[in-house]
Formats: structure tokens, C-alpha cells, sequence
């Protein structure tokens, strides 16, 4: 009964829409169709029903628990996302077209308004999670997390790729007179970005920070080429539409719930996850029922708008916030409300209250920065601009005494035709611009130069204090001993990067081979489901990344020694037996930081009963055999058993447990 209860929120959701819409007369069709004021209330419903899908998502577990005819939300977060793309599209050709000056103050008056919302609301996700959860940064890792580098809200993805689409189109109209020749470029490129996220695969589960992984970034994306092409010719298929509305409207309502059913079918009996070798058949599959999908459910609710002018009060306040409900939902449905003990109608109740309230609070100080930063921006190009008209009459100075010298025309910009720049000297009230003289710059600079100076001497020193600590007791060290070589992110919850612990597992009168304590993170062994060699596998480049190798310090680099090539690699099968006899010496724990990425960890359901219930165990990686391809790689299992060939190679969530040789 209480699952039943929750369709309550669908039907909120469906009032929110049609409450006051308006029919049109016999024979006529919205007049508001596709205009700025509608098109956004359509996006604050969509927001809406995205929030829905994520709380569905949340309580079903991605819809494999059922909870009722609402658990249907989980799989329509797709649908909702691609209203966002149809709209973003469609907006950028409406402009190009409607507006002269669209492209010249594109940069400083459009990215804002998507960026500052996504800044503004990462920084809160900072403050939350540092000053409220205990989470603790470097100082890279909280710029980082606020300008989106890294992810801190999973639901800033669309942030990052709508931006870069944004400045696609900019660079092609821009560049490219024929706006029909920019166009099918826009689509290309859009078509080829959708293309390289689909082959990026997927982070680890929970760990969804990287750019362009999973199939979030590219199921819907084809409804802003859609949205493109309906811009570029909409009075042909708007009168296409007209002309046979009452067969279309009929034949997309049933193709949207049959697409739409067929898609689910696809993602929960095939999917993305699939680990055999139909794994790049399956996945292809499952996007084109999504891709089919989002198109049908797009068309069927254009459809709609032709003839349902929509608009209350509620729908026209929540257009104002939609950006921030879309982005400042997600701290409230994955980590305010996710360990709070509340029956699932209170919960959804919770989260939209207070998403809203949320926004309410945000959106007028991020209008307030959008206005000030599209203010000052706008400025700066004034003044670039009479900078470069300046420089413009410098040249044709320079040029009109080439041509006299000389008698060869240089075919530039005449003296008459230039600006003498005499704006960029005084403001707007005829004053003179104040300057800052030479010497207050290079005071400033040098105070500058001189703290940085002082604070890479302090660190200097202390790195070469710990470092020396470090190697006396390495060559001290004996086998099974534990030593310490090196920082990496291994607690979350603590300030900056930890010491990281090393088991010696091999020495002799040159060196001693160290291998990880935990595994300190997780990948696959290779992206691709396919025979790889570990010479070419993606694994072995990771491990020699600037993330794995970055771990040491110069001064430790310098001490460390190349296996087969490699300065960070794995044990192989050998010797993982060689150094660990038994099963319960080849088990191994893993770090907080890989446990929250989504290493694979297991507490309970173990096989034999000398585990330690306090750790979080996972299997962990092997070197595979040098120069022997193969479809699987083998590992350490959960029980400490060597498993030559039982995961593939694209498996995600494999722990990372790195080997190192130390000249002693």
C-alpha cells in the first residue's frame, strides 16, 4: 500500500504541468509554440521528473527492487535529459538566426549562465562535505572538485558537456560563413563525442567522476543534433506536423511507450555491463533502444506543445530555479538524506522540499553573479576590442610607410578607417583611466615571488627530512617487514595525501621489491572487452601515469628501479605464490578512498572463518604472463586464491595493489 501511495508524486508532477493549460480553439495550435518563456517551464517539469527518477533510482536500487508502478521512474531519467538537449539545441540555431550580434557576445553573456549555477553550487558541495562529513582536501583537490575537474556532484556532467558542445558551435559559426557547412559540422562533432564516450566505458560503480564515462554521457545526447536540425528547418516540420497531426500524435504515443518498454528490456536483460564477448554487441543495442526512445518521447511531447499551451504560477517560479534544482538535488537524494531512517513518501517529500528551498535561497545570489560577471566581462571586450582598434592603426602607421618607402601595396586597413583609441585612454566621463605605477607592480610582484620562494624552501627541507627517515628504515627492513615509500589519497576523511604503507617481499644485496599493503584503488585490467597482452594493456599504462608514478617524491624516484620497463607494475602469478604461501597471506584489505571509488569490497560472505570482520577485502589484479594475450587476466580472489582466468579484463571494479623495486 505504501509503494502504491508514492504515485502521488507523479500525479503532483502532472498537475504541475497541465494545471491552467490552455487548449486551443477548433483548427488552431499553440501560439506560444517553442517560445523562450514555454520551452524553459517544459525543462523546470523535466527537472522535476529528474529529481523523481533519481529518488526512484535511490529506494529501488536502480530499479532491480520493485517498489510499486512508480519504480517505471527509474529507467525515465533519460527521457527528462533529453528535453534538456532538444532545448539547448534548438535554442543555439534559434538564435544564430533571430539575433545579429549572437556570436559576438556568445562566450561572456551564454557560459555564465551555465557555468557560475555549477560553480556556485560545486563550492556548497565542498563546504558540505568538508565542514559537515569530515572530507578533507588538498587545496588542488578543492579547485579541482569546484570547477568540475573532478565531479563532486554526479549531476554536473551535463554542465560539462553542454559546455563543450557550446563551444563547438561557437568555434565552427564562428569560423565557417556557410552556417548550413557549420551545421552538419556541429553534427558531426556532437555525433563523434557521443561515439568517444560511448568507448570510454564506465568509472567503477559510485565512483562517477570522470569525464565522459558511463553511459549517462552519450544516451541522450542525440536529442541536441535533433534539436539542431528541428531549428534549421522547423516551418517544414512543423507544417509536416500540422498538416497530419492527428495520425502522428496517435502513432508517437503508442511508439513512445513501446520504445520506451523496449529500451527497459534492453538495459536490464543486455545493458552496459555485460562481460561476455557480446559485451560491445549488447552495449551498442541498449543505446540505440535508448537513442529510439528519447526520440519518440521528444517528438511526442513537441506534439503536445502544439496544441497545449502550459503555464501557473508554480511551473513559472520553479523555471526560474530550474538550473540550481538541477544540480543542488543530487546532495539531497545521494548523501543528506541517504542514511536518514524515514519511510520512502517522507522521503521523497524531503528531498523536494528541500531541493526547492535550496534553490530558492541560491538562484537569486547566482543571478546576482551571472549579471555582475556578464557586466564585467562585457567591459573587458570594450575595451579589447578599442585595444585591438589601436593596435590596427599602429599597423596601418607602419604600413602606409612601408607602401611610401617602397611603392608595394601591403592591401591593409587605411589611417582613415582606423579608431585613434583614445577610449581606451579615458572613461566614460572624459576622465583619465588611473594606472598603477611601475613600481607598485614590481613590488607586488616581488612579495609575490618571495613568499613562494619561501614556502618551496619549507617544503624543500621537510620533504628531504622524511625522505632520508624513510630510506634508513627500508635498508634496515627485512623481509615481511612493513616500510614506508611515498603519499597517495588512501582516507578521505583526512587532510591531504597519506603515507603509503609497503610490505617487503623480496631482498637482496641491491634492492629490495616492495608490494602495496592495501589495495590503495581500482580499475580494470583493460577497457575493451578483448585479448590483450599486459604490455598493451591499459592497466600497465595507469600504473605508469603521472597518478601512480606521481606518488613519489623526486628524491624517491631517483632510488627506484625499472621492472621490464616499469616503474610501478604488479606481481605475477608466481610471485604471488612464491611470496605469500597461504591463502590467508594473499587476502588483502583495501584503503577507505578506493572502498568510496567502488573497489568491489565484500565483509560477510566468505568461505572460511579467519577473516577479520573490521577490514573490507576485495580481489585484487595480477601481471599477466609477458607477451600471452588473453580475454581474462588472472587475480587474487576474495579468499586469497590464485584465479588465473576468471574475470575479464574489462571487469571495473578490480582492486590495484602496485609493486615496486628500491635500490637500498
Amino acid at each position: 500500500m505504501k509503494d502504491l501511495l508514492l504515485l502521488i508524486y507523479p500525479a503532483l508532477l502532472f498537475l504541475l504541468i497541465f494545471r491552467r493549460a490552455r487548449l486551443p480553439e477548433k483548427g488552431g495550435g499553440n501560439a506560444g509554440f517553442l517560445c523562450l518563456e514555454q520551452t524553459k517551464m517544459i525543462q523546470a517539469a523535466a527537472c522535476v521528473g529528474i529529481i523523481l527518477h533519481h529518488m526512484t533510482q535511490e529506494i529501488s536500487f536502480y530499479g532491480e527492487n520493485y517498489r510499486g508502478p512508480v519504480t517505471i521512474f527509474s529507467f525515465m531519467g533519460i527521457l527528462f535529459t533529453s528535453l534538456f538537449f532538444f532545448f539547448s539545441g534548438y535554442g543555439l540555431i534559434t538564435s544564430i538566426y533571430t539575433r545579429e550580434d549572437y556570436l559576438r557576445k556568445f562566450l561572456y553573456t551564454r557560459l555564465p549562465t551555465v557555468l557560475i549555477p555549477f560553480w556556485v553550487i560545486n563550492a556548497l558541495g565542498v563546504l558540505l562535505n568538508t565542514q559537515v562529513y569530515g572530507i578533507h582536501w588538498d587545496t588542488a583537490g578543492i579547485w579541482e572538485r569546484i570547477l568540475g575537474i573532478t565531479l563532486i556532484n554526479s549531476n554536473g556532467w551535463f554542465i560539462i558537456e553542454i559546455v563543450i558542445l557550446y563551444l563547438i558551435f561557437y568555434s565552427l559559426f564562428r569560423l565557417i560563413r556557410n552556417r548550413d557547412i557549420a551545421l552538419a559540422l556541429l553534427c558531426a562533432a556532437t555525433f563523434a563525442l557521443i561515439v568517444y564516450s560511448f568507448h570510454q566505458g564506465h568509472d567503477l560503480p559510485g565512483a562517477k567522476v570522470h569525464w565522459f564515462r558511463g553511459e549517462w554521457w552519450y544516451n541522450s545526447t542525440p536529442m541536441f543534433i535533433l534539436g539542431l536540425l528541428f531549428a534549421r528547418f522547423r516551418e517544414k516540420i512543423t507544417g509536416f506536423f500540422g498538416k497530419h497531426y492527428k495520425v502522428l500524435i496517435r502513432l508517437f504515443a503508442v511508439l513512445m511507450v513501446v520504445t520506451f518498454f523496449i529500451s527497459i528490456y534492453f538495459v536490464l536483460c543486455w545493458g552496459y555491463y555485460r562481460e561476455d564477448s557480446l559485451a560491445r554487441y549488447s552495449s551498442t543495442v541498449t543505446l540505440i533502444s535508448q537513442i529510439t526512445a528519447c526520440l519518440t518521447f521528444t517528438v511526442f511531447v513537441l506534439l503536445i506543445h502544439m496544441k497545449v499551451a502550459i503555464g501557473n504560477r508554480a511551473l513559472k517560479y520553479m523555471s526560474a530555479l530550474s538550473r540550481e534544482l538541477f544540480l543542488i538535488h543530487g546532495y539531497f537524494v545521494s548523501r543528506i538524506f541517504t542514511y536518514v531512517r524515514m519511510n520512502n513518501i517522507l522521503r521523497y517529500a524531503a528531498v523536494l522540499a528541500c531541493s526547492i528551498a535550496c534553490s530558492a535561497v541560491v538562484s537569486p545570489c547566482v543571478r546576482w553573479l551571472i549579471r555582475q560577471t556578464v557586466r564585467v566581462l562585457s567591459r573587458i571586450a570594450e575595451h579589447l576590442s578599442a585595444f585591438l582598434r589601436r593596435a590596427g592603426g599602429a599597423v596601418a602607421d607602419a604600413a602606409e610607410s612601408f607602401e611610401a618607402a617602397t611603392g608595394i601595396p601591403l592591401h591593409l586597413p587605411s589611417r582613415d578607417s582606423r579608431s585613434d583609441g583614445q577610449e581606451w585612454e579615458k572613461g566614460k566621463d572624459g576622465k583619465k583611466a588611473k594606472r598603477l605605477s611601475g613600481k607598485s607592480i614590481a613590488a607586488g610582484a616581488a612579495v609575490c615571488l618571495a613568499a613562494l620562494a619561501c614556502f618551496a624552501l619549507i617544503r624543500s627541507l621537510n620533504t628531504g627530512r622524511e625522505y632520508r627517515s624513510e630510506y634508513q628504515a627500508l635498508q634496515a627492513a627485512e623481509v615481511g617487514d612493513e616500510v614506508l615509500w611515498g603519499h597517495f589519497e588512501m582516507d578521505t576523511s583526512k587532510m591531504g595525501k597519506e603515507h603509503v604503507p609497503w610490505i617487503v617481499v623480496d631482498k637482496d644485496d641491491e634492492s629490495v621489491l616492495l608490494l602495496s599493503r592495501y589495495g590503495i584503488a581500482g580499475n580494470s585490467y583493460h577497457r575493451k572487452h578483448e585479448e590483450v597482452t599486459w604490455e598493451d594493456s591499459d592497466l600497465r599504462k595507469v600504473l605508469n601515469s603521472e597518478e601512480y608514478t606521481g606518488i613519489f617524491s623526486r628524491q624517491e624516484k631517483e632510488q627506484m628501479l625499472e621492472t621490464d620497463g616499469d616503474l610501478v607494475t604488479l606481481l605475477t602469478a608466481e610471485q604471488a605464490l612464491e611470496y605469500f604461501p597461504t591463502d590467508e597471506d594473499r587476502t588483502m584489505s583495501i584503503t577507505e578512498a578506493a572502498k568510496k571509488q567502488g573497489v568491489n569490497v565484500d565483509r560477510l560472505s566468505h568461505e572460511v572463518v579467519w577473516f577479520d570482520q573490521n577490514y573490507s577485502y576485495s580481489w585484487w589484479w595480477l601481471r599477466g604472463a609477458a607477451g600471452e594475450k588473453a580475454i581474462t587476466a588472472p587475480i587474487i580472489d576474495l579468499e586469497g586464491r590464485l584465479c588465473p582466468a576468471l574475470r575479464p579484463v574489462n571487469k571495473p571494479s578490480g582492486a590495484i595493489r602496485p609493486a615496486i623495486r628500491v635500490r637500498v
